[in-house]
């Protein structure tokens, strides 16, 4: 990924990075050693915007280091900002009880000595820049392990992903001290200014891209150094990059096994020294003198002034200032991507199933008329057509456009170009000019050798360069837009509100093996599995001869259920209709039966699941996966982490994305959702647990054994009894689980339980929360009483709000916000309860009765970057395009009103606008 700055170059003094010794480019980085600013400091914003200040010079004398000796600590114990934050400073005297009282928060650096945001005892920290005699310069020794970037992680990531730079040197130390997204999205707002948890995700993906272009750039230095070939200008270029394109360019020449470059041919026939000495100007040269008869490259002056103008052109290629100005040419410049109908597609077309040398025969045989006709059909039945002509700035193309063209040009349908204007060459010109031409002695040979040099290397090397540049930003620009795409739904599709406390028929609809049937209590324990079928393609029959309608009568006054769910895959339309006509005759008769749509994308995958078979052994696995759309709506989060996330059907354009970026950034959205949410550490099953951060399969395993011998845990601080369980693990995970009375059972054991473990208060925070609630005048007994919770909502408003009460009590807005809000919750509040719960219908509307104008309700199934899908209840969902949209901006789940634009029954395709989101 070509990481560019939003911001600035880094100007910081660069820092001493060490790298791994391996070879292997695909290796990760060691860890870094050193940074430009104390490893044990956390940042936190200034006054006044940060500047980086230089110590006052110091003695360049050498002096030893003691290494750093931890101090001990019980294990297991978890591990605070107070334990990993320690910054060198000067403190200025403060009440010693409320140092004593200094939270989580009050060890992280302050550019200006103040104590900005942070926690009690935190005031008048001020940062010491570190002994001059700590700074390390450059290794003036080739190729070795320790190499220093003209740029450091934090610098880069603050102009990459457009942070301050505060922000940035606390978001490096948090992934550097393998901090979760969702721990540092709830428990470290203060040292992120309040990032949601797709900004870290982004910012986490760019510093991982930092650290790839570190290891490879320290892997180059080696290998080119062992080839004997590592110049100085080599090492100031790759120290300089800022992307792993200006690496690869670098690096060409000295790939193993790769062709040669045509500049190294010269050199190796020695003509570098005078390509050199003709870029410096520094004295006369004349090209006769390398003219040698039979050696082939030096026979003649033409193939020698050939040969100094392909040294000069890749020295151009590679200079850190040509490749400065190229970076702000290709922002500033009117550079444009194009996309034509590939040639041939007449002929490919037609040989579709068929043997290709006739059709090609067959097409050539065809009048220029004919052809064009048949050129024209195929183009309107192809997707691509709206890319035929399409010429658009780069600046102005959408994710979705990038994507289609892409997979247009894979498939051979579409020609594509990047369109590079002549202004490029010619400020290229001027600078080259500037920078050389215009320097040293002045004879005709020198300046037309440097001007066609700067046009060869121009057309064969930096334009291509450009261009691959511009297609690579496009689409990792497209592919991580489609990603959030897929992030965005499949948060919305987790978060989908808990239907608990009903029972449950599901039917996972089907033809040709009938349709599978299992009714669920209350609980999620099956009662009822059969099958039925569904008598399609008749318009009436016989309810009383009808058995499958009878009995699934039977089973639902005998279980006095009336909410059906129905999967969304084959014969679901048909199902919908058979149920509709039954409702509507009142065939369910005292009960009141309503039906809704589940999404059951990956409900078959689960069913033959090793899992699956270890929670139902003995049930039939087309049973199972109609128990799992039931739970789906019982609760959606707890059935669907069971599923990988790419089989649930949501998103665009997933085959062409990166499927490893794809599988992280979705696994992510499953630990985030499943931690926000929280879990019931003594209840939560094996697929909840492993996805709580901080914790994994093998973690989760562990809680399960320990509870099933060990009993219930009373506790959070429980949870370190399990082997494995240590103090980060805990500091990650201790806000996620939950201990709730009602599931420990024993009466007893329920007065040891800390009333603290049933909130998302951090057990860090727990010292502040004892305090603010005395404060308050409440109780730890009444927490999430209707009475506690007006109480602190009173003290909080007589106080002045959050950032007085903050001040009152010596503490950071953000963990007063979080520990008040935390205190406010009702007792068993879910977090999904925010969300939009299911639509029930108990009608159905088919295709063929909808007209334009008509008004009709549904839900967004599916979010494009081009529009939104909704389910309208006829069989085929139908599209809001942007065009549509009205300025709103409806998300994943939401229920809309919708206008009927048009309807193509043939194409099954329906138009809607957007009137409402209800």
């Amino acid at each position: 990924m070509a990481l560019e700055p939003r911001k600035r170059r880094a100007t910081a003094k660069p820092s001493v990075i060490d790298f791994s010794d391996s070879e292997d480019e695909d290796l990760k980085p060691k860890k870094r050693t050193r940074r430009n600013y104390s490893d044990d400091e956390y940042c936190q914003p200034s006054e006044e915007p940060p500047r980086r200040t230089r110590a006052p010079a110091q003695p360049k004398e050498r002096t030893e280091r003691r290494p750093a000796v931890k101090a001990s600590k019980p294990r297991g114990t978890a591990t605070t900002d107070k334990e990993y934050s320690k910054p060198k400073v000067t403190r200025k005297a403060t009440d010693p009880e409320n140092d004593s009282e200094s939270s989580r928060h009050g060890k992280y650096m302050s550019d200006n000595g103040s104590d900005g945001e942070g926690d009690a005892g935190t005031a008048g920290l001020r940062l010491e820049e570190p002994h001059s005699s700590d700074k390390r310069g450059m290794d003036s020794m080739p190729g070795s392990s320790t190499v220093r970037m003209e740029w450091n992680e934090s610098d880069l990531l603050a102009q990459t992903a457009g942070l301050d730079d505060w922000v940035a040197r606390n978001l490096v130390k948090l992934f550097e001290d393998d901090n979760t997204i969702p721990f540092i999205a709830r428990y470290r707002k203060e040292m992120t200014r309040n990032m949601e948890p797709e900004q870290l995700r982004h910012a986490k993906e760019t510093f991982e891209e930092i650290k790839h272009i570190q290891h490879k750039a320290a892997t180059m230095l080696k290998s080119i150094e062992k080839l004997g070939k590592l110049t100085s200008d080599i090492r100031r270029s790759i120290v300089c990059a800022r992307s792993l394109n200006e690496l690869d360019l670098i690096n060409t020449p000295f790939k193993t096994g790769s062709k040669r470059t045509l500049a190294e041919r010269a050199r190796q026939l020695g003509l570098d020294d005078a390509a050199r000495t003709i870029m410096d100007g520094s004295e006369h040269v004349s090209l006769s003198q390398f003219v040698v008869r039979d050696k082939d490259g030096l026979r003649d002056i033409s193939e020698v002034q050939t040969g100094v103008q392909h040294i000069i052109a890749d020295i151009i290629s590679k200079d850190r200032n040509v490749l400065d100005l190229v970076s702000d040419l290709r922002k500033s410049s009117n550079i444009r991507l194009e996309s034509t109908r590939a040639k041939g597609t007449v002929a490919k077309e037609m040989a579709k199933g068929h043997d290709k040398e006739k059709s090609a025969a067959k097409v050539k045989s065809m009048t220029a008329s004919e052809k064009q006709k048949l050129q024209a059909k195929v183009d309107e039945e192809s997707k691509y057509r709206n890319y035929f002509e399409f010429n658009m700035n780069v600046k102005f193309i959408k994710p979705h456009q990038v994507l289609a063209i892409n997979r247009g040009e894979n498939q051979k349908e579409l020609t594509v170009r990047v369109i590079v204007p002549d202004v490029v060459l010619d400020k290229l010109m001027s600078f080259c000019h500037r920078n050389w031409l215009s320097k040293g002695l002045q004879y005709e040979l020198r300046s037309s050798l440097i001007t066609e040099s700067v046009k060869d290397s121009y057309s064969r090397l930096i334009q291509p360069l450009i261009t691959r540049q511009v297609r690579s930003e496009l689409n990792q620009s497209a592919e991580r837009a489609s990603i959030e795409v897929f992030a965005a739904n499949l948060k919305k599709l987790l978060l989908m509100p808990p239907f608990r406390g009903r029972k449950v028929l599901a039917i996972d609809p089907g033809f040709r093996n009938g349709c599978k049937v299992a009714l669920l209590n209350q609980s999620g324990d099956v009662l009822e599995v059969g099958l039925i079928n569904l008598n399609c393609g008749r318009r009436t029959w016989d309810i009383r001869d009808d058995g499958d309608a009878q009995w699934i009568r039977e089973i639902l006054l005998k279980h006095r259920c009336d909410v059906v769910a129905v999967g969304n895959g084959t014969a679901c339309r048909e199902t919908e209709e058979f149920l509709s006509e039954l409702i509507q005759k009142g065939f369910f008769k005292p009960l009141d039966v309503s039906y809704t749509i589940v999404n059951e994308q990956g409900a078959s995958i689960y069913s033959c699941s090793e899992e699956a078979k270890n929670e139902f052994p003995d049930m039939d696995p087309n049973f199972i996966s109609a128990v799992s759309l039931a739970r789906r709506l019982q609760d959606p989060l707890a059935e669907l982490v069971k599923v990988e996330p790419k089989h649930l059907g949501i998103g665009m354009y997933q085959h062409d994305l990166s499927e490893k970026k794809l599988s992280n950034t979705l696994d992510e959205i499953v630990v985030e959702c499943v931690s926000f949410v929280g879990v019931d550490l003594n209840t939560a099953p094996h697929c909840l647990l492993r996805r709580v951060a901080g914790l994994n399969s093998s973690k989760a395993t562990k809680i399960l054994e320990h509870r099933q011998k060990q009993g219930p845990f009373l506790t959070r601080d429980d949870i370190k009894k399990v082997k494995g369980i240590g103090g980060k693990s805990f500091e990650q995970c201790a806000g996620f689980i939950r201990i709730l009375p009602q599931t420990i059972g024993n009466r007893n054991a329920v007065a040891k339980c800390n009333p603290l473990d049933r909130t998302w208060i951090h057990p860090e925070s727990y010292s502040f929360a004892s305090r603010f609630l005395s404060y308050c005048d409440v109780s730890l007994d009444d927490i999430g009483s209707p009475e506690a919770i007006r109480n602190i909502a009173k003290a909080v408003d007589s106080a002045g709000g959050i950032a007085s009460l903050a001040a009152l009590l010596d503490t950071n807005e953000a963990t007063l916000k979080l520990v008040a809000d935390g205190l406010q919750m009702p007792t068993n509040h879910d977090l999904r309860s925010e969300f939009e719960k299911p639509l029930f219908r108990k009608g159905l509307t088919s295709i063929n009765a909808l007209h334009s104008g008509d008004i009709l309700t549904g839900r967004i199934t599916n979010t494009t970057h081009f529009g939104a899908f909704v389910d309208i209840g006829v069989g085929q969902n139908g599209l809001i395009h942007n065009s549509g949209m009205g300025g709103k901006h409806p998300q994943f789940g939401e229920k809309v009103q919708v206008k009927v634009l048009n309807v193509e029954r043939a194409r099954q395709r329906i138009g809607l606008q957007l009137l409402a989101i209800l």
